[in-house]
C-alpha cells in the first residue's frame, strides 16, 4: 500500500510540475508579446520625438541674425507710418464725435420707449420664469436628493458584503490552530520523542530479559543437581550477560557435596568463542579476570583486599600451563621444584600454592561454558569444600597475587577431563628481603612489583551488557527530557498560536464591525443630508420664486423711472461727451505724437547689430524650452508603457501563485486520506493475528497440560529406579572407601636438602570432586555418562543427552516429553519404544579433580610433585559415586 500512495503522490506532483510550466510558459509568450508592442510604441514615440527636434532646429537655423540699418531703416518707417495713423485717428474722432453725438439722441429716445416696454415685457417674463424655475429647480432637488439616497443605499449593500468578505477572508487566513505547521511540527516532534522513548525502553526492557546474571540456587538439600532444563530458569545460563560476577554463600545443607549454583544452556544466544584446543593468551586474560572478579568479591565480603593480576604473572601462569602440557600432565597437582618454583622464579615470583579443577568431556566447548564451570568449581572451593579441610577456600584467602589457567588435557584422563583449571598463587621471593635494624624486612607486594618491572592489571571482568544497559539508561534519561520539551514546546506554540489566531479573528471582527459602524453612519448622514439638502433647496426655491418675482416688480419700476432719467441725463451726456471728445481727440494725438517721437529717439540710440552668441543664446533658449517639452512627452509614453508591462507581471504572478497553493492544499488533502487509509490497514490485520495467536495459545495449553502429565509418570519411575540404585551403589561405596584401607608408608623428603622429613605412616588425601555440573552441549555426557541413541516416529536416527535430542550433524532438535520430542511448545516428533537403560557401569580411571597444595601443610612443601598414581582407587570410587548420581535425570558432576 505504501508504494501505491507514493505513486499516487508522485503523479500528482508530475501533473502539478507540467501544469506550472505550461502556465510559465504561456504567461511569458503573453509578457514577451506585451513587450514587443511596448517596443513599438515606444520606437513610434522616439521617432516623433527626434523629428519635432529636427524641425525646430532647422527653423531656428533658419532665422537670420538682425543688422543695425534694418532696424534704423524700419524705426524711421514705423515713426512715420504711426504719426500718419495718429492724425488719422484725431480726424476720424472729430468725425465720430459728431455722429456719436446724432446717433446718441436717436438711440436715447429709443432706448427710454424700448425700455419701457421692456420693463413691462420682462415684469412678465419674470414672473412666468420664476415659476417654471421653481418647477425645475424642485424637480432636479428631488432626483438629485433619490440619487443620492440611491447611492448611499447602493454603497452601503457592496461596503458591508465588501467588509463581511474581508471579515471571512481574514477569519480563513488566520487558519486553524491544528492546521498551523508550527503546531504540526510541535505535535510530530512529540511523536518522534515519544516513539524515540518508547523504542529505546523497549530495547532496554529486551536487553534486561536477556541478559540478567544468573542468580545462583540456595539451600540446596539433595546430593544430585536436576538436568539444566529443570533448573530455575533465573539460575540458567544461556549468554554471557547472563555471568554473574559475585560469589554468594549458596546456604547448602552438605558442605562436602558437589551442588553446582548455576548451569550452562546451549543455544544460539551464546556467541563467545568455541574452543577446540589450547586457550589463546587473551582468553587466558579473560578466565584469570573472570576468576578473579570472582574470588576478589568473596574476598571483599570477608574484609580481604583483592588478589592482583599482573602481567609477569600472567606469563607464569601461561608458563606453568605449557610445561603441564609439554609434560603430558593430567589433572595432577604441578611439581613444585620442577615446575612451579623453577618457572615463577623466572618472572621475578615465587610460587605460594595451587587449587586445581577440572572440566568433563564435551564436544563442543565455548568460553562461555568454560566460564560457568569456573563459577561453580570457585563457589564450591569456597562453600562445599569440607571434605578437602577447606583448603581451597584457605588458599584463596591466603593468595595475593594469582592466575587461572585452563588446560587442554593431553595427559591421563584426557577423555574424561578435557580441560583442567589451574589456579596458581605467588608472593614476594622470600630472598627479596632486606636487613634492616637487625630485622629482615620484605617488600609490599606492590613494591616488589613495581620494583620488578611488572604491571598490575585490571583484574574485573565486566558484562558486556553494563555499558550497552548504561548507555540506553542516559539515552533513556534524554529521551524523557526530549518528551518533557517537546510537550513543553508543543504546549507553548499551540497556546501562542491559538491566541495568535484568536486576536487576529477578533481583530477582523472588531475591524469588520468598525467598518459597518462607519458604513451605517456614512449611510445615514448621506441619506440625511439628502433629505435636509432636498427640504433647503425646495424653500429655497420657494423663497427664490418669490423673490425673483418681486425683485422682477421693483426692476419694472425702476427701469421705467430710470428710462425717463436716463434719457434727460443721455441727452446732456451727450453734449458734454461730444465736447470732450473733440478735446480728448486733440490731445490724445498729441500724445501719441510725444510717445512715438521718443520711442523712435530710443530706438535709435541703442540701435547695434545682433551678434552671433545673441542669436546662438536666443536660438538655445528657444530650443532648450523646447526640447524640455518634448522629453517630457516621450517619458510620459515610455512610463506609460513600462506600467502596462508591470502590472501584466504582477498580474501573471499572483494567478501563477493561487494555482501554486491550490494544488498545495489539494496535495495535502490526498496525503491526509493516503495516511488515513494506512492507519486503518493494520488494525485489521492486528485483529486477524490476534485471533490467530488465541487459538495458537489455547493448543499450547492443552499441548502442556498433555506434558506435565507424561512428565509426572516419567519422573516416578526414574524415582523407583534410582531409590534402587542407590541402595546397590552404597554397598560398593562402603568396600572403596579409601579411610577404611591400610596404605603403604608414603616417605616426604625436603626437596632443598634431600633429607628425609618424616617417615610417619600417611593416608592419601581424601580428593574433593565437585567443581561444576556439566552442560549439555552436543553429544556430551547424558544418563549414565552416555549418549544414548533413539529413533524418530520419521525413523530418523538422532541422540537423546539427558533429555534433550540432537541430531547426526549435531543440530538441536528438542527435548523428550513423554515419548515426544518438543521443540518451542510444538511436537516435532515421537520416539519409538527402545529398551529402557536401568543400570550402568563403568571401569574407567577418574582423576583427581580438586587437590590443593599449601605450603608447610602437614610438613610438606608448596606442591607434592605426586603424579597422583597412588590415589587412582580413591579417583575411582569417586567417580563412580558421581556415575550413580546420573540415574534419573541429573547430571554429572565435574571434580575441581
Amino acid at each position: 500500500m505504501p508504494a501505491k500512495q507514493a505513486s499516487e503522490v508522485k503523479k500528482y506532483d508530475d501533473d502539478t510540475a507540467k501544469q506550472v510550466a505550461q502556465k510559465e510558459k504561456d504567461d511569458a509568450e503573453a509578457l514577451a508579446d506585451a513587450q514587443k508592442s511596448a517596443d513599438h510604441v515606444d520606437t513610434d514615440a522616439q521617432k516623433d520625438h527626434d523629428d519635432a527636434l529636427a524641425n525646430e532646429q532647422k527653423t531656428l537655423n533658419n532665422d537670420p541674425v538682425r543688422t543695425a540699418d534694418e532696424q534704423r531703416a524700419q524705426a524711421a518707417s514705423d515713426r512715420d507710418q504711426a504719426i500718419k495713423t495718429a492724425s488719422d485717428v484725431q480726424k476720424q474722432a472729430d468725425k465720430d464725435a459728431d455722429a456719436r453725438q446724432a446717433k446718441g439722441v436717436k438711440k436715447a429716445t429709443d432706448t427710454k420707449n424700448a425700455s419701457i416696454q421692456e420693463a413691462d415685457s420682462t415684469l412678465t417674463k419674470a414672473n412666468q420664469n420664476a415659476d417654471a424655475q421653481q418647477a425645475r429647480d424642485d424637480a432636479a432637488s428631488n432626483n438629485k436628493a433619490k440619487s443620492t439616497i440611491d447611492k448611499a443605499n447602493q454603497a452601503q449593500k457592496q461596503q458591508t458584503a465588501d467588509a463581511q468578505q474581508t471579515r471571512d477572508a481574514a477569519i480563513a487566513a488566520n487558519g486553524n490552530v491544528n492546521d498551523n505547521q508550527q503546531v504540526k511540527d510541535a505535535k510530530n516532534a512529540i511523536s518522534t520523542a515519544q516513539s524515540q522513548l518508547a523504542n529505546d525502553q523497549k530495547a532496554l526492557g529486551d536487553l534486561n530479559n536477556n541478559s540478567q546474571p544468573a542468580v545462583p540456587r540456595q539451600n540446596i538439600t539433595g546430593e544430585l543437581d536436576p538436568a539444566p532444563y529443570n533448573f530455575p530458569k533465573e539460575s540458567r545460563v544461556y549468554n554471557v550477560n547472563n555471568l554473574p560476577t559475585t560469589i554468594v554463600d549458596p546456604h547448602y545443607q552438605d558442605p562436602s557435596n558437589n551442588n553446582n549454583a548455576i548451569v550452562y544452556v546451549p543455544t544460539n544466544q551464546d556467541t563467545t568463542d568455541v574452543i577446540t584446543g589450547e586457550l589463546t593468551s587473551e582468553q587466558q586474560d579473560e578466565i584469570t579476570r573472570y576468576g578473579l572478579t570472582l574470588v576478589n568479591s568473596w574476598r571483599s565480603q570477608k574484609g580481604l583486599s583483592p588478589i592482583l593480576m599482573t602481567k609477569d604473572g600472567q606469563k607464569s601462569g601461561q608458563a606453568i600451563i605449557n610445561w603441564r602440557e609439554q609434560n603430558n600432565y593430567g589433572p595432577q597437582h604441578t611439581p613444585y621444584k620442577d615446575a612451579t618454583a623453577k618457572l615463577s622464579h623466572q618472572y621475578g615470583l615465587e610460587f605460594s600454592r595451587e587449587n586445581m579443577g577440572v572440566t568433563l568431556p564435551d564436544r563442543h566447548v565455548t568460553m562461555l561454558s568454560l566460564e560457568t564451570q569456573l563459577y561453580n568449581v570457585i563457589q564450591q572451593m569456597l562453600y562445599q569444600d569440607a571434605k578437602s579441610e577447606w583448603g581451597h577456600r584457605d588458599n584463596f584467602a591466603k593468595m595475593d597475587l594469582a592466575s587461572f589457567e585452563v588446560q587442554k588435557n593431553k595427559g591421563k584422563f584426557s577423555d574424561i577431563a578435557p580441560y583442567i583449571y589451574i589456579i596458581d598463587g605467588y608472593r614476594v621471593p622470600s630472598d627479596a628481603g632486606q636487613w634492616v635494624n637487625g630485622k629482615y624486612v620484605m617488600p609490599s607486594l606492590t613494591d616488589w612489583i613495581a620494583k620488578n618491572g611488572d604491571t598490575i592489571l585490571d583484574s574485573t571482568w565486566t558484562s558486556p551488557v553494563a555499558k550497552q544497559r548504561a548507555n540506553l539508561k542516559n539515552k533513556i534519561s534524554n529521551d524523557e527530557k526530549s518528551v518533557t520539551n517537546a510537550q513543553t514546546n508543543y504546549d507553548n506554540i499551540y497556546k501562542s498560536v491559538t491566541k495568535q489566531i484568536a486576536d487576529a479573528n477578533k481583530k477582523a471582527v472588531q475591524t469588520y464591525q468598525d467598518t459597518i459602524k462607519s458604513i451605517n453612519a456614512k449611510h445615514d448622514k448621506a441619506v440625511n443630508d439628502a433629505k435636509s439638502t432636498l427640504n433647503q433647496e425646495l424653500a429655497q426655491h420657494a423663497n427664490v420664486a418669490n423673490t425673483t418675482k418681486a425683485n422682477a416688480q421693483k426692476a419694472h419700476d425702476r427701469t421705467v423711472g430710470f428710462a425717463n432719467n436716463k434719457y434727460k441725463d443721455t441727452i446732456k451726456a451727450l453734449q458734454e461727451r461730444h465736447d470732450f471728445d473733440l478735446l480728448s481727440a486733440q490731445k490724445a494725438y498729441d500724445d501719441t505724437v510725444q510717445k512715438i517721437q521718443d520711442n523712435y529717439n530710443s530706438i535709435m540710440s541703442s540701435l547695434h547689430d545682433e551678434t552671433p552668441a545673441e542669436r546662438k543664446a536666443r536660438h538655445d533658449a528657444t530650443y532648450a524650452q523646447f526640447k524640455l517639452e518634448q522629453d517630457k512627452k516621450l517619458a510620459d509614453i515610455k512610463n506609460a508603457e513600462a506600467a502596462k508591462i508591470s502590472s501584466l507581471k504582477d498580474e501573471q504572478a499572483k494567478k501563477l501563485q493561487a494555482f501554486k497553493k491550490q494544488r498545495a492544499a489539494d496535495r495535502t488533502k490526498l496525503l491526509a486520506q493516503q495516511a488515513q487509509d494506512l492507519k486503518d490497514a493494520p488494525a485489521k490485520a492486528a485483529q486477524e493475528l490476534k485471533d490467530f495467536k488465541a487459538q495458537q495459545e489455547a493448543d499450547y495449553q492443552a499441548l502442556l497440560a498433555k506434558q506435565a502429565t507424561d512428565i509426572q509418570n516419567l519422573k516416578d519411575k526414574n524415582a523407583k529406579e534410582l531409590a534402587n540404585l542407590k541402595a546397590k551403589n552404597q554397598a560398593y561405596l562402603d568396600s572403596i572407601d579409601p579411610s577404611k584401607k591400610t596404605v603403604p608408608t608414603t616417605l616426604i623428603y625436603d626437596p632443598a636438602t634431600g633429607q628425609l622429613v618424616d617417615d610417619k605412616p600417611v593416608v592419601p588425601e581424601i580428593i574433593d570432586h565437585g567443581s561444576q555440573g556439566q552442560e549439555i552441549n552436543g553429544k556430551g555426557t547424558g544418563l549414565n555418562g552416555l549418549v544414548k541413541p533413539i529413533t524418530l516416529s520419521n525413523d530418523e536416527v538422532a541422540h537423546e543427552n539427558g533429555g534433550v535430542v540432537f541430531n547426526d550433524q549435531d543440530q538441536f532438535i528438542g527435548e523428550i516429553v513423554g515419548n515426544k520430542v518438543v521443540n518451542k511448545g510444538q511436537v516435532v516428533a515421537s520416539v519409538q519404544e527402545t529398551p529402557t537403560v536401568t543400570e550402568q557401569s563403568t571401569t574407567k580411571d577418574t582423576p583427581n579433580v580438586g587437590s590443593r597444595v599449601e605450603n608447610n601443610k602437614h610438613n610438606r612443601l608448596p606442591n607434592t610433585g605426586n603424579n597422583n598414581d597412588s590415589s587412582l582407587l580413591s579417583v575411582m570410587g569417586i567417580a563412580l559415586t558421581s556415575l550413580v548420581g546420573l540415574f534419573g535425570l541429573a547430571y554429572r558432576k565435574n571434580e575441581r
